[in-house]
């Protein structure tokens, strides 16, 4: 959400040098279908491995570079393991696990007073889901993406 910006202009930069440039949003997130509470980790693994396949297919590539964020650049990384069609992967600020995150979440939320500019949308409701920057992570979610 917050880093749109920044990643649309990398996409017309590389646009600009001739790569051929697909920025998706995750099922559940910006205009994607679904409704968050309906999807679950390894649907963004796909989403990624759609992404893939269609951009492979508009332009007429055989490889693919990925580039992602924080979580998404946990999801390009486990993507790019298992597959061999992709040759580069660049990962801004990525974390190192599913369940690290999860971690770094709760601890967000438990230490909200502490923390400046906090939004008064984070908090863990009584079925367990994280509501964290309008986002619904489930525990289905969150189970699926502590096994990365």
């Amino acid at each position: 959400m917050r880093a749109h910006r920044a990643f649309r202009q990398i996409a017309m930069l590389l646009a600009k040098k001739g790569f051929h440039v697909l920025r998706f949003d995750y099922r559940g997130t910006g205009d994607s279908s679904c409704d968050m509470e309906d999807v679950k980790a390894d649907d963004w693994l796909a989403d990624i491995d759609i992404a893939i396949e269609e951009l492979k297919d508009m332009a007429g590539v055989e490889e693919i570079a990925l580039i992602g964020l924080r979580l998404g650049g946990l999801l390009a990384a486990t993507v790019s393991t298992r597959r061999q069609d992709v040759c580069s992967l660049v990962v801004w600020d990525s974390i190192n696990s599913g369940k690290e995150y999860e971690n770094e979440l709760r601890d967000e939320i438990n230490n909200r007073d502490e923390v400046v500019d906090l939004d008064q949308d984070n908090f863990i409701d009584a079925d367990g889901v994280i509501h964290f920057n309008g986002f619904p992570l489930t525990p289905h979610f969150l189970a699926g993406l502590g096994s990365l």
